[in-house]
């Protein structure tokens, strides 16, 4: 454009390009306006909006979410801007097969034949945007793009003279339309795909490389390589390229798809290309890549199934590689690192790091530029661990260690006919009691007896379905139960219509019956003589007219004759039901529990691994438990559990979840300078002797005993912090031959001794096992002898010992004669006995309870010939007679059995010589020591009493 006339003054240099696309239309009286025109003047509005566009930068605004439904794919209403600046905006779900995209986007569909009539919105003629097709031929990754495409829509007659001369039809389309395309094209990745020398990988970690490896390329193509000198410094961003923006990738294994994965190529508009491309410059990570690898990570979780028994969960379940920051569920009540070891697997090291909720974020944006989490890589080699912190909110810990849970396998024949449930249980501690959790399957023989039963339960009433002639099959119950669970998750939407997933079974098929209990105690009813008791039980059916009952039950359990238990108490079935007595007694056989109530028994076995029964038996109840969305995950750990590391106290959290992110590098550590302390002990005789010893030396007069050098201890400099391990301090102390018992425990010159109390603790705590320091007393030593003393040290350490005092006690061993003369002496005693009553049992020994022999016992040994003096005089007694099954039981005084461990241990030991020694009784065949029970005594005669109880046959 030559004759450019600027529009007003200007005071600088003008420079208006000949061709830009922001030319726009000089309106004014009397000037011819053409269609060209018209289309120009619509254009650089166009443009202009194109150029924002490009601005802000591609990207999805929102919406255009892709889902995939065998082999169809939805893309959801959204608005997308192209790096042209285009808008695409898709007012309505489009849904199309994969294979009809993919013949689309090669070119080998056919459009389809325009329809007649002149309607006002005929089909529309689409000009596509000229993006070379490419043919993918073998490849199985692809792409899934939006771009832009334009439709004439519409026909309208032309009017007019010039038309006459410059027209070819008579008429022309009335309307221009934007839509979308939707393409797929070969993804073609330069970083190779993760992979293991020792894990083998499957298809099932094909979506999880695939994003690894897709995020690498995105890195690497980010920017130029960060330097100081680079040109890159010198010049401002570039435009965006290209014509399409990805929306999702897919795997295609001939004509299936086998995985879409959203997240690993859509990308938000989150920030413009300006603030990416610098990123890039720094090596940082962009916001927008950022949140799309968490949302690939979060949405991959959401999809699989973690296995039930793996120490790496995410490794099996697929996943190989996760983002430097995530979030993981924990539910309340499980151990935190164990649980977030399994799940993170044996490739990194885990961390537990206590962290407010509200800390949380900004955990995430610190490693959000760090590199992703490998889990293979430390399983290959342990050497290449990838640290990490595991984020805790609202972290809570026990004090005291809780023992490893064991699962169990459980087998139930319930009625008398035998209906066989297989599952699987587990025993948590909970407090001074205990808490048990269960799952198990069975098959009925019809479903309106397993109908019958669950109904029965909801009432209170128990009628046992006769058992199914054929075995479960639970690969097709599997099936059953995924539909059960997305029944549930579809029930969830509106749980006011909201009904039980029912399914159909042949007649030949067993009809299943799934069944969830806990139940809960307080205390060891076996200690205590009685416990509080708490259960719930869910029980569900779902074939044909499905039915599903959730009872509760609480009472007291105490021991009753015969070594059983009774439960007591009522049980509530279902809201708005009145609550019912009930009443069962439990007992063991020998080889499990029996449980009865009324005319139903229940008995309880282990068995083979049923792991299996119990997780479809879960899996199933989901269709019962349509308003609890975390039912499964909640209740299978409760019976799998998660293993609880033995020697630390466990951390839980309430939350919820946990996060985890990329551990920070650990700060160089500052010079390590330490300094030495000489370590003494003196080993007096007896008590008396040490207390002398200590007054002398606190007092800074000659101490009599022979003080020995037990070693040299190591600490930092100024402060507490062992640089001696605690095994090089036992051994030394070891060597020296130095006494347990510590009367006195002294350091000095306290004026050359920083934290002189802290050192001896830290000592004490090292040496714990080999000392006993109950009775111990700490102070400094103003003058020790110089002797003691030794140049460039911080000063010495003392510790006056003697030897621990041999302790006694006496086990009297005593026999009840239920055939005793004097009837009121035995039933007293009987009665005593059953009661536990210590006073009023040893009132009657002498009478009907005859004194077989007493002995004495150290807590270091038994002497043998004491043993074997009780086991003749014992044998020569019951000889002939009937020993009652509940004796020989051994009856500890219980204040002095809870200071006396050590030699408690050697009592009961004695006495399961003697009992499992006697010999001649006509019942029962062979004797044990049956029960260890707690009584008040008379500690002046005897600490324990081993008592038999017999009479005729």
């Amino acid at each position: 454009m030559a004759d450019v006339v600027l529009t007003g003054a200007v005071d600088g240099y003008a420079v208006l390009p000949a061709a830009t696309p922001l030319t726009r239309l000089n309106f004014f009286d009397g000037r011819r306006l053409s269609g060209a025109d018209l289309r120009a003047e619509q254009q650089a509005g166009r443009e202009l909006t194109f150029a924002l566009g490009r601005v802000g930068g591609p990207g999805v605004g929102h919406g255009m979410d892709v889902t995939l439904s065998g082999e169809k794919l939805t893309v959801t209403p959204g608005l997308v801007i192209d790096p042209p600046g285009r808008v695409l905006l898709l007012t309505q779900p489009v849904t199309a097969t994969v294979a009809a995209i993919l013949a689309a986007t090669e070119g080998r569909t056919k459009p389809p034949p325009k329809p007649g009539g002149k309607a006002r919105f005929d089909l529309c003629d689409i000009a596509v945007e000229e993006t070379p097709a490419v043919t993918a031929q073998g490849v199985a990754l692809y792409v899934l793009t939006v771009g832009w495409v334009e439709g004439l829509c519409g026909n309208a007659e032309v009017f007019g003279a010039a038309c006459e001369t410059a027209c070819v039809t008579a008429t022309d389309r009335t309307y221009r339309i934007d839509g979308v395309v939707l393409r797929l094209r070969p993804l073609l990745l330069d970083s190779p795909l993760p992979g293991s020398t020792t894990v083998p990988l499957t298809g099932e970690h094909l979506r999880s490389r695939v994003a690894a490896a897709y995020f690498s390329d995105e890195r690497a193509d980010g920017g130029p390589q960060l330097s100081a000198v680079s040109k890159a410094w010198c010049h401002g961003a570039t435009g965006p390229t290209g014509r399409e923006v990805p929306l999702a990738v897919l795997g295609r294994a001939g004509d299936s798809t086998v995985f879409l994965d959203e997240w690993t190529a859509r990308r938000e508009r989150v920030e413009t290309p300006a603030g990416r491309q610098f990123d890039g410059r720094i090596a940082a990570r962009p916001l927008s890549v950022f949140s799309a690898q968490l949302g690939q990570f979060q949405c991959h979780l959401a999809d699989v199934v973690l296995p039930l028994r793996s120490d790496r969960k995410l490794i099996d379940a697929g996943i190989v590689e996760v983002p430097p920051f995530g979030y993981l569920e924990m539910p309340p009540g499980v151990d935190v690192l164990a649980a977030s070891s399994l799940m993170l697997g044996p490739g990194v090291d885990v961390r537990l790091v206590p962290t407010p909720a509200d800390l949380v974020p900004r955990e995430a944006e610190s490693v959000r530029h760090r590199d992703r989490i490998p889990l293979l890589a430390g399983v290959d080699d342990p050497a290449r661990k990838v640290p990490v912190d595991v984020l805790v909110p609202g972290a809570v810990s026990f004090r005291r260690p809780l023992p490893l849970p064991r699962p169990r396998t459980i087998r139930a024949t319930l009625g008398a006919d035998g209906l066989e449930l297989l599952g699987s249980g587990d025993v948590r501690p909970r407090g001074e009691g205990f808490t048990v959790s269960a799952a198990v399957l069975g098959g009925a023989s019809s479903q309106q007896a397993a109908a019958s039963f669950v109904e029965g339960l909801a009432r209170g009433e128990v009628a046992v379905p006769p058992p199914a002639r054929s075995s479960l099959d639970l690969n097709a119950l599997r099936d059953v139960a995924a539909e059960a669970g997305a029944h549930a998750v579809k029930a969830r939407g509106d749980l006011s219509n909201a009904g039980l997933f029912s399914a159909r079974f042949s007649r030949d098929e067993a009809k299943p019956l799934a069944v969830y209990g806990t139940l809960t105690v307080d205390r060891n009813p076996f200690e205590t003589g009685d416990a509080i008791v708490s259960a719930q039980l869910d029980a569900y059916t779902p074939g044909g007219g499905a039915a599903f009952a959730s009872v509760e039950a609480i009472g007291r359990l105490r021991p009753i004759d015969g070594g059983r238990l009774r439960f007591t108490g009522q049980l509530t079935a279902g809201p708005g039901s009145m609550p019912a007595r009930f009443e069962a007694d439990v007992a063991t056989d020998g080889e499990g529990w029996v449980i009865t109530a009324g005319e139903v028994t229940l008995r309880l076995t282990t068995g083979d691994d049923q792991s299996d029964h119990a997780d479809v038996a879960l899996r199933l109840l989901r269709g019962g438990r349509v308003d609890d969305p975390t039912f499964y995950e909640s209740a299978r750990e409760a019976v799998f559990g998660a293993a609880l590391v033995v020697g630390r106290a466990p951390v839980f959290t309430n939350q919820g979840w946990v996060a985890f992110k990329r551990r920070d590098p650990e700060p160089p550590a500052p010079p390590v300078t330490t300094r030495t302390v000489l370590l003494w002990e003196a080993t007096a005789d007896n008590v008396e002797e040490a207390r002398l010893a200590e007054r002398s030396l606190r007092a800074g007069l000659p101490v009599r005993l022979v003080f020995k050098r037990v070693t040299e201890v190591v600490f930092r400099t100024g402060s507490a912090e062992l640089v001696t391990t605690a095994a090089e301090l036992r051994a030394a102390y070891q060597a020296s031959g130095g006494a347990p018992v510590v009367q006195f425990f002294g350091y000095g010159p306290p004026e050359m001794m920083p934290a002189g109390p802290a050192r001896v603790e830290a000592i004490r705590t090292a040496l714990g096992p080999l000392l006993v320091t109950d009775t111990a007393t700490v102070d400094a030593v103003p003058d020790p002898p110089t002797d003691l003393l030794a140049p460039q040290t911080d000063g010495s350490m003392f510790l006056i010992v003697y030897p621990r005092p041999v302790r006694t006690a006496t086990l009297q061993v005593v026999g009840l004669d239920l055939n005793f003369a004097d009837q009121s002496s035995a039933k007293l005693a009987a009665t005593a006995l059953r009661d536990r009553d210590g006073a009023r049992f040893q009132t009657t020994i002498g009478a009907a309870v005859t004194s077989l022999g007493t002995i004495s016992l150290t807590e270091s040994q038994i002497d043998p010939k004491f043993v074997a003096q009780a086991v003749k005089v014992t044998s020569k007694v019951v000889s002939g007679l009937v020993v009652d099954t509940n004796t020989p039981v051994l009856w500890l005084d219980g204040q002095w059995a809870n200071g006396e461990p050590r030699i408690v241990d050697v009592m009961v030991d004695a006495c399961k010589q003697i009992a499992g020694g006697t010999k001649g009784q006509l019942l029962p065949p062979a004797l044990e020591l049956r029960d260890v029970q707690t009584v008040v005594l008379d500690t002046t005669q005897r600490n324990g009493l081993l008592i038999y109880q017999f009479r005729k046959g």
